[in-house]
Order: C-alpha cells, then sequence, then structure tokens
C-alpha cells in the first residue's frame, strides 16, 4: 500500500476528531476568558486541529492536485505540528499517571463529586467516574499515536514535495 494512501486513511480518522475537537475547543474559550489557566489548553488544542486543517490543504492541493502552495501554508503546518506533538506527549503522560497511580482519580474526583452530589445522576458513583476518564484517557493515547503518525509522514512528505512550495 502507497503511503499516500495511509496518509489519506489517516485523515477520514483525524478529519471528525479535529472537527469535536475544534467544536469544544470553541467553547473552551469562553470558559477561558473566566479560568485564564485554561489558555494554555486552548491554544494547544486549537494548534492541533490548524495542524489537521493545513496539512489536509497540502496533501489536497500540493500532493493530489500538484498545484502550488503558499510558503506560509508550511509554515503554519510545521508550527503547529511541534504544537500537536505537545498535545501527543501530554496525552501519553496522562494515561502513564493514571496506569500507575490509579488512585489518583478517585482522590481529585472525590471532594468535586462531594460537591455535586445533588446534581449528579441516579446511580452515579466515583467508580463511574473513574472508567470514563481512563476511557476518555485510552481514546486520546489512540488518537495521539494516530496523530504522531500523521506528523511524522507530514514532514516527510514535506521534504519529499518540497517543490510545491518553491513557486511565489
Amino acid at each position: 500500500m502507497k503511503i499516500e494512501s495511509v496518509y489519506r486513511i489517516l485523515f477520514f480518522i483525524l478529519l471528525p476528531v479535529a472537527g469535536l475537537f475544534a467544536f469544544v475547543d470553541f467553547f473552551a474559550i469562553m470558559a477561558a476568558l473566566v479560568q485564564p489557566a485554561l489558555w494554555i489548553s486552548v491554544f494547544i488544542v486549537a494548534c492541533m486541529v490548524i495542524y489537521i486543517y493545513t496539512s489536509y490543504r497540502f496533501f489536497t492541493t500540493g500532493i493530489q492536485q500538484a498545484k502550488p502552495c503558499k510558503h506560509s501554508l508550511k509554515d503554519l503546518i510545521k508550527v503547529n505540528a511541534f504544537v500537536s506533538i505537545v498535545f501527543v506527549a501530554m496525552s501519553y503522560i496522562q494515561l502513564f499517571i493514571v496506569l500507575t497511580q490509579p488512585d489518583i482519580i478517585k482522590t481529585m474526583m472525590g471532594p468535586l463529586l462531594a460537591q455535586q452530589q445533588t446534581n449528579m445522576p441516579q446511580g452515579a458513583t466515583t467508580d463511574t467516574f473513574v472508567s470514563m476518564v481512563k476511557g476518555i484517557l485510552y481514546f486520546l493515547a489512540i488518537f495521539s499515536t494516530i496523530l504522531l503518525l500523521h506528523i511524522v509522514i507530514t514532514f516527510r512528505f514535506l521534504k519529499k514535495y518540497k517543490q510545491v512550495f518553491d513557486v511565489e
């Protein structure tokens, strides 16, 4: 199977998830207005979404259609790819911490759930939320692996198809 076909398949996986992350990031911007510590997370997720979109534009325009691309597109891909690698690293670190210290989620979630006891659905326990967090982290680990593979292939394509960016 050609690497372009694998790359296209990775796009079919990444694009819908990037759309979901863009939607969530929009609302996270509003939350970040109240809680400034969220700006870093908002920035990292936005860069990941921008990376997926710009690499898709490069693939469809520069590789498939063999049309010239602006040099700024290459810069956007590179910068946002590096920030996306930070997203991947954070996802792996979070999963590693949860796998090595599973009680840390209960310790963190316990006081939060105690405060929200009146708003919680019937039958919701700490174990329910712990399993939800673990499921989310497993999903992020799989997504991050696919994203990292995509980034590696993108950098190879940027070298291989550098002539696409030569035209101003």
